[in-house]
Formats: structure tokens, sequence, C-alpha cells
């Protein structure tokens, strides 16, 4: 897409999900975006009227390249930037075929004019943790460009600079000096992180269909339930992989007991060793780059797929809120980490007041499902 001025060029992977409150910024400027309908083009306007201001005010997933073909900074053609949480993918190679990047690793494979063999280190990472670290991939001379971060090409096609733009700390103030440095909580923690998760689910859902959820039981996928149940313009669609005689096999008791709660139909996917024969091609095939869970993922989806074009997941919050059983039974110097978390968020909210009792991290997950 080139910008109406003719001086910008965008490759675009993602949603923008704030657009519409950019045009309307865009407009109070004096930048007429009127007849913009989609997210794209807001937000190759935005950046031709903001630059590198415009990136911070993005709310979406996101991995998208921007081109300029009169370049007036000192040797700089491109910007290359990631969504905050890395949802989109985006991978990058640099090298005598010049600079190359993509959505999927195998574009890459397949475009490099040089010999892409398999990186040991990434390769081990990958089997002992299920994911990589390092700005890795699981391929020698492709690098995958970290989650908030910006990238800026040169003309002859060499990466000048790598700069994290999200998390910003300098947004609040912090409370302390140096390394001890404790950003400032709010003062009712519950309402504001319920108002985080209500917006980030209502600017997810599209309008006009029934979202998949992929649904566990757990913590994640429960909060994401409850908010589709009472934000999508459609009835949800769930689906549940179950494992007979492991700990999947709970997991749909689980997800049964949500569905029901707020009325969603539920597809249950029971595998064996049979069905992990029978999809374990199709699945290779499909995968990029592999993961700890893809395999589930990729069954779960295909259950989906005919029905549901977005389909949503929980991601994080079992951490954020100690959803998993381990974190309430593991003893160590002090009790559960349930219970050291608690301690901790009271010393932080000590800092600032000593009259108020620290929130249980669990409360959010008590008023909403």
């Amino acid at each position: 897409m080139l910008s109406r001025d003719g001086r910008y060029v965008l490759v675009f992977n993602g949603e923008i999900y704030n657009y519409r409150e950019l045009s309307l910024r865009l407009a109070e400027d004096g930048i007429d975006a009127s007849g913009s309908e989609g997210d794209s083009r807001i937000l190759l306007e935005a950046y031709a009227h903001w630059g590198l201001r415009v990136i911070p005010m993005l709310r979406g997933m996101f991995a998208f390249c921007i081109v300029d073909l009169r370049p007036q900074s000192a040797g700089v053609r491109a910007l290359l930037v990631r969504d905050r949480f890395g949802i989109k993918p985006l991978y990058y190679s640099a090298g005598r075929a010049g600079f190359l990047f993509a959505s999927e690793t195998s574009a890459l494979r397949r475009a490099t004019l040089e010999n892409v063999s398999l990186d040991r280190a990434g390769f081990v990472d990958l089997i002992q943790y299920g994911s990589l670290f390092d700005s890795g991939s699981v391929f020698s001379g492709i690098c995958e460009l970290e989650p908030g971060t910006t990238l800026l090409v040169g003309a002859n096609g060499s990466v000048l600079q790598t700069e994290r733009y999200w998390p910003n700390y300098s947004e609040s103030t912090p409370v302390g000096n140096g390394r001890n440095a404790i950003a400032p909580t709010p003062s009712d923690p519950v309402r504001v992180v319920r108002g985080l998760i209500e917006r980030g689910a209502r600017e997810q859902m599209a309008p006009e269909d029934a979202p998949g959820i992929l649904l566990s039981g757990g913590i994640d996928s429960s909060l994401v339930a409850a908010l589709a149940a009472q934000y999508a313009n459609s009835s949800p669609i769930a689906t549940t992989i179950g494992v007979v005689g492991t700990s999947l096999e709970q997991d749909v008791l689980h997800a049964r007991q949500v569905a029901r709660r707020w009325g969603l139909e539920l597809r249950e996917r029971w595998i064996d060793e049979s069905d992990v024969d029978s999809l374990a091609s199709a699945w290779l095939e499909a995968t990029d780059q592999p993961s700890g869970d893809g395999f589930n993922t990729f069954v779960a989806c295909r259950e989906l797929a005919n029905d549901c074009k977005v389909i949503l997941s929980g991601l994080g919050a079992d951490e954020i809120f100690g959803g998993y059983p381990h974190f309430g039974t593991s003893e160590s110097n002090g009790g559960s980490l349930c219970a050291r978390l608690r301690r901790a968020f009271g010393a932080m909210r000590n800092v600032r007041s000593s009259d108020v009792s620290p929130p249980d991290p669990r409360a959010v997950l008590a008023e909403l499902v």
C-alpha cells in the first residue's frame, strides 16, 4: 500500500484495534483521513504524519514494514515493527541476498541465496525449553524481531539499529531509586486490571462472526470465554482437547463447567496415538517454527476452522493470577508461590501506603467467572 503523498510503502500483517481513534486524532491535526475505512490505510497515513511517534500509540497484533521511497534520514530506508507481545511473527535475514523479511521462516528459506542450515543452539533451546531465546530461530542466518521492538534498515540492506519501544518504563514515575525503584500501583488494581481485560476482549471481537475459543478450563481461557459470552455479537463456539489418562482429561471437565456457566457450545476432541499418527504429517507441514504446544493448538483450530474466522485463546493469565496448581503447592523458603506473591504485592503497596491491604491477585477472576 502506497501513502497518499507517494513517499511510503506499507507491508502489513495483523490488525490495529484502535485505528478509529487514530483517525480521529489525525482529523484533529488537520489530516483528512475520511474514506479510509481500514486499519492499514490509517496506520500508513498516521506514520506519514507522526513518524516514529505513532508506534507507542498502536494497540493490536501486528508486524509491518514501512519503506521510505524518498529517505531524508542518513542511510535509513525501511522500518520494521512488531507488536508489544509478539503475537504476530516477524523474521528477517541480512546477507548476500540483501535484507529479507517475512512472517514465516519458510519464505526466507526459499528466497535466500545462501544455504540455510539448522542452528544447533536454537534447536537445543527448542527441545529443552519449548521456546527460543536471543532473537533466534532454529535456522542459522534467520533472526526473529523481538516483541515490542523496532528495526531500522539502511539503504544497503544492513541493520542499522534495533530499539525496544515497549515496555516504556518512563511512562510512569517510579517510587525509589535505581534498580530498587517500583512503579506506582493504582489505588484500585482489580478495577484497573478488569477494565484492561474487558477492553482487550471487546477490541478483538469480530462484529459479524461467532468467535471460536480454545477452552481448557484454566484461568486464561476461562477469562476469554466469559468475556466472549458477554461481548460477542454471535454466540461463541468453544473447543477443548482431551487425552485419556492425562491431565488433559481433567481439563475437559473444567471446560464443561465453564461452557455450562456461560451457555457456550462446546466441541470436545479426544485424541489418542492413532490421531497423532494420522495428523503428524499435516501438522509438521503447517508448522513454520515448532512450539511446545503446537500439536494441541493445531488439532483444536482444525475443529473450528470451518465455522470461525476468529479464534481466541488465553495466554499468560495462569502465570499472572497464579492459575497453575504448582503455584499453590510449591514450598520453598516461606511457603507457596501464591503466598509469597501476596506478600511481595503487599510490600510494594506499603511503599506508597501503609494502610491499604494488598489485593489477592486472583480477585479479578472471581469477579468475571
